[in-house]
């Protein structure tokens, strides 16, 4: 059983309505595929915590529908239907995004058009197409190209700790829209890091849109490479690299918070 049989199996798994066969199946795929094991566990907590309210008393609940409305907007935007995974790992992903704070774009076509733009650019760096142009602060000349979309702050933005290596910046645009870059590595591996202006995201609307339906952090697969963003202060920091998801939370984690 592979990822998509899961997925079209969940409702019917999660309402014990499989035989036994079936059953065992999916129970079996569940223990060797942590994707799917964490999507089902968030689809089966939604339907816990949908029950609980369905049956909470009318001045427990209230009688307002905004609380409806919201979470039907935010569902509608966030789990639009995956015809590879199925109706309901989409919307067992969207759980995951408004309890954990993170969320993950699936299918090529769902990318963000800046984590395209970034991979061009990535895939150049590693080429030897071009790399760094200065250490430490902006010189006014860059700041100057900028004309005022990037500022020194957005070059300041970078990841602390001991596991982190910074080797210089350079300006660069991406898809049109100036942005910081940096190269930072990771424990060796090459990371192209990047800070922009929060209102530069009018450019990547599906990239502002999630970012603004709640998730802290947003992760992108890209072939073997992951893509991270997150919203700090002014700015919106993100990260292009060949490292699993998880080390790429650690990457937002380890941005300066101001």
């Amino acid at each position: 059983m592979n990822c998509e049989d899961a997925g079209t199996l969940m409702e019917a798994y999660l309402d014990s309505e499989l035989d036994a066969r079936g059953a065992a199946e999916v129970a079996v795929h569940l223990e060797s595929c942590r994707e799917c094991a964490d999507a089902f566990a968030a689809a089966r907590r939604g339907n816990t915590r949908v029950n609980e309210f369905l049956r909470a008393e009318p001045d427990e609940a209230g009688d307002s529908a905004e609380p409806w409305r919201s979470i039907e907007h935010r569902l509608a935007a966030a789990a639009r239907p995956r015809a590879r995974l199925g109706r309901w790992f989409a919307v067992a992903a969207a759980c995951v995004a408004l309890a954990t704070g993170v969320w993950f774009f699936r299918g090529k076509g769902e990318q963000p058009s800046l984590v395209a733009a970034l991979e061009r650019d990535h895939r150049e760096f590693l080429a030897g197409e071009f790399g760094p142009a200065f250490q430490g602060p902006p010189p006014p000349q860059v700041l100057a190209a900028a004309a005022g979309r990037v500022d020194a702050a957005a070059f300041a933005a970078l990841p602390e700790g001991a596991d982190f290596t910074i080797e210089g910046s350079r300006l660069c645009h991406l898809d049109g829209v100036p942005v910081a870059w940096t190269l930072v590595r990771h424990r060796g591996q090459p990371v192209s890091w990047i800070a922009l202006r929060r209102e530069e995201l009018a450019h990547f609307p599906d990239l502002r849109h999630a970012l603004e339906s709640g998730a802290q952090t947003v992760v992108v697969k890209c072939g073997r490479y992951h893509f991270a963003a997150r919203r700090i202060g002014g700015h919106v920091v993100c990260a292009f690299a060949e490292l699993p998801p998880e080390k790429m939370r650690t990457l937002m984690q380890a941005a300066p918070s101001a």
